[in-house]
C-alpha cells in the first residue's frame, strides 16, 4: 500500500449532462435508478462509474456528488437500494450487491469501474466478486470492515455525530436535514431490515474481500477521512498496514469526518477522479 497522500487537484467547469431517473423493474421488485451522461462525453470515458451509497443514503443526498463526479466526463448511476421486498433467502449486503449487478444488467453495461460509500464499499465488492468481468477498478470511500468489531450503538452514536457536523459547510443545514430525513424514512419503512442490515455491517471484513478482489484482478484504491466518528480511520490504517496478502494501489488520508463526500463533493470527487486516473498507470494487483 502507497504512503497517505492528500489531493489538491484543479477542479473541472460543470457541464451540460443528461440525467435521467427511472424505476427499474424486476421480479422481486422495483429500483429507482439515476443515470447521468455528459452530453460531449469522450470515446476514452466510455466506461461509466457506478457509485454504491452507503447505509440511509438515497439519491436525494448524493445529486451534488454525483453531478460532480460526471464534471470529470464520467457516465455516473446509482440507485435507491429497496426497503421493501426483494431478494429472498440472502444477506442483506448480498441482496444489495445482487441488486448492483441487476441495475449494470438492466443498463446493458458490460463493464463499470466503481466508487463505493461507507457500506456500499461492501455491496460493490461483493457485486465484483460475484461477477468480475463487470468491474474494472473500484476506490472505495470509509469502508467498513477494517476496524475491530463494534457494538451497533457505537456505529450508529458515531454515524449521528458525523452527520449533525455536516451543517459546518455551504448549505449544510440543508444537506443535514436531507440526510436525517431520509434517514428516518429508511429506517421506519422497514425497521427489521435496518436493524440486520447494521448488524452485518458490524460483523463486515473488508479485508477478505480486498483479497478476492485482488485475485479476480481487480484494482482498489481507498480514500478514507481521518476524523471519521463511524469508522475510525486509526483502526483502518493500521489493519491495512498490517494485513497479509491484499493489493492497495492508493490510500488518501483526507482530512474531515464520515460525510466529508457530501460536505464537499467537488473536493472529493477531485480525488477519486485522480483515484480512477492513477488506475491507468498502475499494474495489475499483486498480493
Amino acid at each position: 500500500m502507497k504512503k497517505q497522500m492528500v489531493i489538491d487537484q484543479k477542479q473541472p467547469q460543470s457541464v451540460k449532462k443528461k440525467v435521467q431517473k427511472s424505476v427499474e423493474k424486476f421480479k422481486w421488485g422495483d429500483v429507482t435508478v439515476l443515470d447521468i451522461v455528459p452530453e460531449d462525453i469522450q470515446e476514452s470515458e466510455k466506461i461509466p462509474v457506478f457509485f454504491a451509497p452507503g447505509w440511509s443514503i438515497t439519491i436525494a443526498c448524493t445529486q451534488e456528488v454525483l453531478l460532480s463526479l460526471a464534471d470529470y466526463n464520467n457516465r455516473v448511476i446509482t440507485l435507491n437500494h429497496k426497503r421493501i421486498g426483494g431478494i429472498r433467502n440472502t444477506s442483506e449486503e448480498m441482496r444489495k450487491a445482487h441488486t448492483i449487478l441487476s441495475v449494470l444488467h438492466r443498463k446493458n453495461i458490460d463493464k463499470a469501474d466503481g466508487v463505493g460509500y461507507s457500506e456500499g464499499c461492501t455491496n460493490l465488492l461483493l457485486a465484483a466478486c460475484l461477477n468480475p468481468n463487470k468491474f474494472r477498478n473500484i476506490v472505495l470511500v470509509n469502508p467498513p470492515g477494517l476496524s475491530k468489531k463494534w457494538a451497533k450503538l457505537k456505529i450508529v452514536k458515531g454515524f449521528l455525530m458525523d452527520a449533525w457536523g455536516i451543517k459546518k459547510c455551504k448549505n449544510g443545514y440543508k444537506k443535514r436535514k436531507e440526510i436525517f430525513k431520509e434517514l428516518l424514512k429508511y429506517i421506519f419503512l422497514n425497521p427489521i431490515r435496518s436493524y440486520r442490515e447494521v448488524d452485518e455491517i458490524t460483523h463486515s471484513n473488508l479485508v477478505e474481500l480486498l483479497k478476492n478482489a485482488n485475485n479476480v484482478g481487480i484494482k482498489v484504491s481507498i480514500v478514507h477521512n481521518i476524523n471519521d466518528h463511524t469508522f475510525d480511520f486509526t483502526q483502518a490504517n493500521y489493519t491495512l498496514l498490517n494485513a497479509k496478502n491484499i493489493h492497495i494501489e492508493e490510500f488518501y488520508a483526507i482530512e474531515g469526518g464520515h460525510f466529508g463526500l457530501i460536505k464537499f463533493p467537488r473536493r472529493y470527487m477531485s480525488i477519486i477522479a485522480h483515484a480512477l486516473k492513477m488506475f491507468k498507470k498502475s499494474t495489475k494487483p499483486k498480493t
